[in-house]
């Protein structure tokens, strides 16, 4: 356990190091659109905070059930996962090319996996899970566009995918926690910026920090 620990912390000097090349390239907002250019400037902080604790956090928690290949691995998806995020908290849109991306880079994942434990069922049983897991987020999506809409969109649908097919890995408990911490920590973010008058009720919130939060957090359960 001491080794993962120590090797966390190296990770996460390294997703700190990322991070703030990350941030570089976000400062440029190369990835905004026309419509919105005009809009304020951010600082940019959720690739450099993500990149040290994120990165870390996953990569101490896989290490402990999977090993350091798969830890390594994950540690990578997520200082990739940063990027769109922050793409998502400014601008309230998760691109089609980074959410592609993404599901590559899960699908690449969960061969990893399977070549490194040879257990190609489990593997099979991911891509299940993450398949429900998607569909789970599609039917919040449905629902929430049939009564007006909300934070929730299909692009945070299409990102779930990615999300869905590393916890499939784990299991379906895993996925379901990753489901409703996303939610719960959505749902506490959300009062505490109403109570602060920092948002109004109608105002809508990206999501995506949030999957990335329930993702990673739920990743921890492998360490119980």
């Amino acid at each position: 356990m001491l080794f993962q620990a120590l090797a966390s912390v190296a990770v996460a000097v390294v997703g700190l190091v990322v991070g703030l090349a990350q941030r570089g390239w976000l400062s440029k907002y190369s990835y905004r659109l026309e419509a919105e250019r005009e809009l304020p400037v951010r600082k940019h902080l959720w690739p450099v905070l993500a990149g040290a604790l994120g990165a870390g956090l996953a990569y101490l928690c896989v290490s402990v059930s999977e090993g350091v290949v798969l830890a390594a691995a994950t540690a990578l998806f997520v200082l990739a996962l940063n990027l769109p995020v922050a793409i998502d908290l400014d601008v309230r849109r998760l691109p089609n090319r980074w959410t592609g991306a993404l599901a590559l880079a899960s699908a690449a994942w969960l061969a990893l996996a399977v070549i490194v434990t040879s257990d190609w069922q489990r593997g099979l049983w991911a891509v299940l899970i993450g398949i429900g897991y998607s569909g789970a987020f599609l039917l919040v999506y449905l629902v929430s566009a049939l009564f007006g809409g909300g934070s929730f969109g299909l692009g945070d649908v299409k990102l779930s995918l990615s999300l869905g097919l590393i916890l499939g890995w784990f299991g379906i408990d895993f996925a379901a926690s990753g489901f409703l911490i996303s939610f719960l920590a959505g749902g506490l973010v959300s009062v505490a910026l109403l109570l602060a008058k920092r948002v109004g009720r109608k105002d809508a919130l990206p999501f995506g920090p949030f999957l990335e939060i329930g993702f990673i957090l739920a990743l921890c359960f492998a360490m119980a």
